[in-house]
């Protein structure tokens, strides 16, 4: 990544003048150009930094690694183009990004754990491990045993158990209030 715009410029083979008025009308020229990169350079730079500590908890949740999107270097010849190309640079903000990957890989997770059930199954039983509450437990294993689906989440919002027809369309499981994640999660087909 190149993070000075002169940099920028000399990789598209631009010189800047080193006369002080021929350098002053440059700078005036490409003032634009360089605000906006600027800007996006340090939303890229505060994104990445907040990224990495994300970064860590999706390995140890769903035992990936996922680098902060790079970019193309832009390419351009006169200050215009300069601005049209560099606001095409991405800087997502890192949790946008977090939860993106995250969604995509509980979405993948649980296509795997679907395609994986014995035919012989009709329900699919889901739970974090890091959560327990005895009453929400008792009721799982009750509706476990009837063979019937549930689910227990924390304050309403957050799913923590489920349990479903493995059948069951996968936009219907609502997968972004799961609390449950692939590391730390048992499943049980019935």
């Amino acid at each position: 990544m190149i993070f000075y715009f002169e940099d920028l410029l000399k990789t598209n083979g631009i010189c800047i003048p080193r006369t002080p008025i021929r350098k002053l009308v440059f700078e005036h020229r490409w003032a634009e150009a360089e605000e906006i990169y600027s800007q996006k350079m340090r939303k890229r730079s505060n994104a990445q930094a907040r990224w990495d500590d994300l970064r860590e908890e999706i390995k140890k949740d769903w035992g990936v690694d996922i680098e902060y999107p790079s970019f193309e270097t832009p390419r351009f010849t006169t200050p215009q183009e300069a601005v049209a190309e560099i606001s095409k640079i991405p800087a997502p903000s890192s949790r946008d990004l977090f939860d993106t990957v995250v969604d995509n890989e509980r979405s993948n997770w649980l296509k795997q754990i679907i395609a994986d059930a014995p035919d012989t199954s009709t329900l699919i039983y889901i739970r974090a491990t890091d959560y327990f509450s005895s009453t929400a437990d008792e009721y799982f294993k009750e509706r476990m045993a009837n063979k019937m689906e549930a689910s227990t989440s924390i304050c309403g919002i957050s799913i923590v158990y489920i349990g479903f027809l493995k059948n069951r369309p996968m936009d219907e499981l609502n997968l972004k209030y799961w609390s449950i994640v692939k590391e730390r999660a048992t499943v049980e087909y019935v």
